[in-house]
């Protein structure tokens, strides 16, 4: 059986120089508009922080939750989110993907090869990964989620095997990552169940109780102090209408694809033998569950999955194979190096709308009308957007932050926008409405003579009442 590794073998070149277009054609491919509605919101949190120079405590972007406690639980992404506008506009905010593409497929192929696997495993294995939480990149914190993951792993695996630069190393990163995103939960529970696991393998309990001990400590160490725990349980229950927030549906068919991944791990350790090894299997089978409780989770379960699929791969008899592309290797990287220049040749014209909001998904023409001071009642999707182009002029009455808002909050909104009542409306003294055009309410205001339209888009139909 091959037992975690937590030394570096020497690199094989022409794996490593098989990497870079291999992750560079994923890469183009993530090059273009913004399309994630919470990448706005998380932007206009970054502006107030570096305008302020303090982490907002209270929500002034709505009406509806004005002055409430709140504060984001990714502040330094959001700052860091703000900073790269002000450098480069917004085309540089959306370089984020493709750059984040790579950085992923890099840390999972060296958590492969520092796990036992072989260059090319891990260079398939990573690639695989990659082209896997590929929906789930977008330009928010959770980035940073799915990087720091497998270098907490490869840390952790060195502290527990006796080297204090990793263990410091871990606290670290812990600390950081919890003032980067709320996920950085799951790397602490990861350190425990990596903990636990050598205890149970070495039958042995200080090493693992201070490295986890320190890891749950270290993740004190951002604003949000306890908080930051608690909130990691407060999402999810406010969530649970959100669709990357939604459990696995066992009867959908396509749902079974979230559980790919694990389930090729798993298989992987039993080819390798580590399925003995539960510093190894407790990790891919908690974020295996959590994946089946949260489909957002499922990018976490293949960066842990990933390097098990690449020793799996190296472990497997294919001699025939390496002996037909051993004298062929340098034909075969020239060739993917050729393929990977004419896919970034083809993938051009996602530069020309690097940055822009993307044409359908958001209000962009009637978010310039609403009137300045106005009540606006808006679609989920489009509170962000509105935040970043129109606050303050503009306040939302709901978008991406399900922990400001709460579950009954969001539903009452959703709800005011199935129906057609105006009087609720005027119940809330709304007197802006930003909605999609096929919604009811959108024809109840349009047959009203007391409502205007007064634009109209793609995304939905501005109207205003008069006074």
């Amino acid at each position: 059986m091959i037992e975690p590794g937590d030394a570096t073998p020497p690199p094989d070149w022409r794996a490593v120089t098989l990497l870079v277009p291999v992750l560079a054609y994923q890469a183009m491919r993530k090059i273009g508009t913004i399309y994630d509605s919470d990448t706005w919101w998380h932007l206009a949190s970054g502006r107030l922080i570096l305008e302020q120079k303090a982490i907002p405590r209270v929500d002034s972007f709505s009406w509806t939750a004005a002055g409430e406690a709140w504060q984001p639980n990714g502040w330094l992404s959001d700052a860091f989110l703000a900073v790269l506008e002000r450098l480069g506009g917004l085309p540089w905010v959306a370089l984020l993907r493709p750059t984040f593409m790579v950085l992923i497929g890099i840390v999972v192929f060296v958590l492969g090869r520092r796990s036992g696997a072989g260059p090319w495993s891990a260079l398939a294995a990573a690639s695989f990964a990659v082209f896997f939480a590929e929906p789930f990149v977008v330009e928010r914190p959770q980035l940073f989620s799915f990087v720091l993951l497998p270098v907490v792993v490869m840390t952790t695996r060195s502290a527990l095997r006796g080297s204090n630069r990793a263990l410091i190393g871990t606290f670290g990163i812990t600390a950081l990552w919890a003032n980067l995103h709320g996920v950085f939960v799951v790397g602490v529970g990861v350190v425990g169940l990596l903990a636990l696991g050598y205890a149970l393998d070495r039958r042995t309990l200080l090493t693992p109780v201070m490295v986890a001990g320190g890891a749950a400590v270290a993740g004190f160490a951002s604003p949000l102090l306890w908080r930051g725990y608690t909130n990691a349980l407060y999402v999810p229950s406010v969530s649970v209408t959100i669709n990357e927030w939604r459990s696995l549906d066992l009867g959908d068919s396509s749902d079974w694809l979230f559980l790919v991944v694990p389930a090729l791990g798993i298989l992987g350790m039993v080819v390798s033998r580590r399925w003995g090894s539960w510093e190894v299997l407790l990790p891919i089978i908690a974020l295996t569950v959590a994946t089946a409780l949260a489909i957002r989770n499922a990018p976490l379960a293949a960066v842990i999955a990933a390097p098990e699929i690449a020793i799996g791969l190296s472990s497997l008899r294919v001699d025939r194979l390496r002996a037909w592309a051993a004298p062929r290797t340098v034909p075969i990287v020239v060739g993917v190096w050729i393929a990977g220049v004419v896919v970034a040749m083809q993938s051009t014209n996602g530069f020309g709308d690097l940055g822009r909001p993307e044409a359908g998904q958001f209000p962009v023409v009637a978010a310039e009308e609403i009137p300045a001071g106005c009540r606006l009642l808006n679609e989920y999707a489009d509170g962000g957007y509105l935040i970043a182009t129109r606050w303050p002029e503009v306040h939302v009455s709901q978008d991406g932050r399900n922990d400001l808002y709460g579950s009954e909050r969001i539903e009452r909104q959703r709800a005011l926008l199935e129906g057609d009542s105006l009087v609720e409306l005027e119940a809330f003294g709304i007197d802006c409405v930003l909605a999609e055009t096929s919604r009811p309410l959108a024809n109840a205001l349009q047959a009203s003579d007391r409502w205007s339209l007064l634009a109209m888009d793609q995304a939905g139909s501005l109207f205003v009442a008069s006074p």
